[in-house]
């Protein structure tokens, strides 16, 4: 199975992934890679958090009866996981081993936005954090930011303690404003901060004022976000449900199985080249 396009173009590699007897595929909603080459994932199931080699080997499992929706995995430079809960309106930090370090809002507490799922808008005001918080990013100092989107239209920013410094946002569809904000990225080239909508626009926030928004039509242009994102930005993904591993391989999660073949992760080698997603280029394999 191929997928992309041009230098963007990948392979599926089949079957990666071994699990050991008890513990199947379910939902998977995050992935991500720590400095060792470990890769992570984030699922539904009972074992929410999966741990593999770069091969593909279980090395762990842990998070069993935490967590309520298992949403967005995010790993910080010394290794800590942040884990977004979509339904019980936290996002949690961890040690490597699965020891928790710090939780983020109140428990199964949804902050006041007027949101309700099955009227248009479904947000009606902002609100302070969290309901229904998704994507997660660290800053450079740590800071921690969180897009609050699928209950609310902001995105939160944390001190690396815990505490809130400040949010930003309105309901809506301006520059400012957001329609379920769902991933989050600090973009250190650009000195600024990345916002993605399920909708497809980004929004780049510049500083600590100017705020623009950058159109990308993943339908018309037949793409993935996640292999736009790297052509109008040569940076890392901002897509909600991947990364890479350390080679610049995408590695894509999935949550249904009408988006590929499973409901697990699924790794895709360049056929093409090499493209790393730190230094923006494409280099023969």
């Amino acid at each position: 199975m191929t997928v992309g396009q041009g230098q963007f173009t990948y392979d599926l590699e089949p079957n990666w992934g071994t699990l050991p007897p008890g513990v199947t595929w379910n939902m998977v909603s995050g992935v991500a890679e720590n400095s060792r080459g470990e890769i992570y994932v984030f699922q539904r199931s009972e074992t929410p958090v999966l741990v593999f080699d770069p091969d593909g080997r279980y090395l762990r499992g842990w998070g069993a009866g935490i967590f309520t929706t298992p949403h967005s995995l995010n790993i910080g430079p010394d290794d800590c996981v942040y884990l977004s809960d979509d339904r019980d309106h936290t996002v949690r930090k961890f040690t490597p081993d699965g020891e928790l370090l710090m939780v983020l809002g109140e428990v199964n507490q949804a902050s006041d936005s007027g949101y309700h799922e099955t009227r248009s808008p479904v947000v009606t005001r902002a609100a302070g954090p969290f309901n229904r918080p998704q994507g997660t990013a660290l800053g450079p100092n740590g800071d921690i930011y969180v897009a609050d989107g699928c209950g609310n239209a902001r995105v939160h920013r944390f001190s690396r303690e815990g505490d809130l410094l400040t949010s930003w946002g309105q309901p809506g569809a301006q520059p400012g404003e957001f329609a379920v904000p769902h991933a989050v990225r600090v973009l250190e080239t650009l000195q600024g901060l990345g916002v993605a909508m399920t909708s497809g626009t980004m929004f780049f926030k510049a500083g600590l004022t100017a705020m623009w928004d950058l159109l990308v039509d993943m339908k018309e242009r037949g793409m993935s976000p996640l292999y736009e994102y790297q052509e109008q930005t040569r940076s890392h993904p901002l897509g909600s449900f991947g990364g890479f591993d350390l080679a610049g391989f995408p590695e894509v999660a999935e949550l249904e199985k009408k988006y590929l073949d499973a409901e697990r992760l699924q790794k895709y080698e360049n056929s093409i080249g090499l493209y790393d997603p730190r230094i923006g280029n494409s280099t023969s394999p």
